[in-house]
């Protein structure tokens, strides 16, 4: 039923997290790092500005033994996802929160999968903003 393919899910999102990670391993070994720590927790929409807010939990013994201190926060641009109508990639902007990430700006939050192939991700000058 095409009714719940235009749905943004949770599923959806931890995929798409993971395939990034696996992406920016060189140049963010942190953000993979924290991944591989945590646990996918949940998504919500945000409506100013448009915005997919993303999740995560640690156990208790894994937050303890993490120096807080040497985590970073940021936007990263220089991310392209495939856009499904262009039949192009468009970049997005991506931001970062204690190493993982914690929100994607775009202007559909809710048919985010729709809009774009979260399987086709590219990399190109990629460049970060310290918040």
């Amino acid at each position: 039923m095409k009714l719940f393919y235009r749905e943004t899910l949770k599923e959806h999102i931890e995929i798409f997290d993971i395939m990034l990670a696996d992406l920016l391993a060189e140049d963010y070994p942190m953000y993979k790092k924290t991944i591989e720590l945590s646990i996918f927790d949940g998504i919500g929409f945000i409506p100013e500005p448009k915005s997919l807010a993303i999740s995560r939990r640690f156990d208790s013994k894994v937050h303890k033994s993490i120096d807080w201190s040497l985590t970073n926060d940021f936007d990263l641009t220089g991310i392209h996802l495939w856009h499904r109508n262009l039949k192009r990639y468009i970049p997005i902007r991506l931001r970062f929160h204690m190493d993982s990430l914690s929100q994607i700006f775009t202007n559909n939050p809710s048919n985010f999968r729709q809009e774009f192939d979260l399987t086709k991700i590219k990399k190109k000058g990629l460049t970060n903003t310290r918040l």
